[in-house]
């Protein structure tokens, strides 16, 4: 994840083909669709707007540690300063369950 400043940068150099954002606005961290509109790296990629709830850390966590079967995300390094990295994460999950359910 990284700062706002600096995503056009950032998303140039990755070339995505889709991009998830928070429907509306920011939420957590998480790009929203205004911000997003407003970057020239994601004039040919596909955004995928999902709901700004999706993209809380805090569900995300619980959602995470139950697909890696573990209690928590700490074994993994992953503490506050990373909830921008584990809202997005979680959200990436629901869709890919949304889109491939087995």
């Amino acid at each position: 994840v990284a700062p706002r400043r600096d995503a056009d940068a950032w998303l140039a150099r990755l070339a995505p083909r889709e991009v998830l954002v928070a429907r509306g606005g920011a939420a957590g961290g998480a790009l929203g669709s205004a911000d997003a509109a407003a970057l020239p790296a994601l004039d040919q990629v596909l955004l995928t707007e999902r709901e700004p709830w999706e993209f809380d850390a805090a569900l995300a966590a619980g959602d995470l540690a139950r697909q890696f079967g573990v209690h928590s995300l700490e074994g993994f390094g992953l503490g506050p300063a990373d909830d921008a990295a584990v809202g997005a994460a979680g959200a990436l999950l629901r869709y890919l369950r949304e889109l491939q359910p087995g």
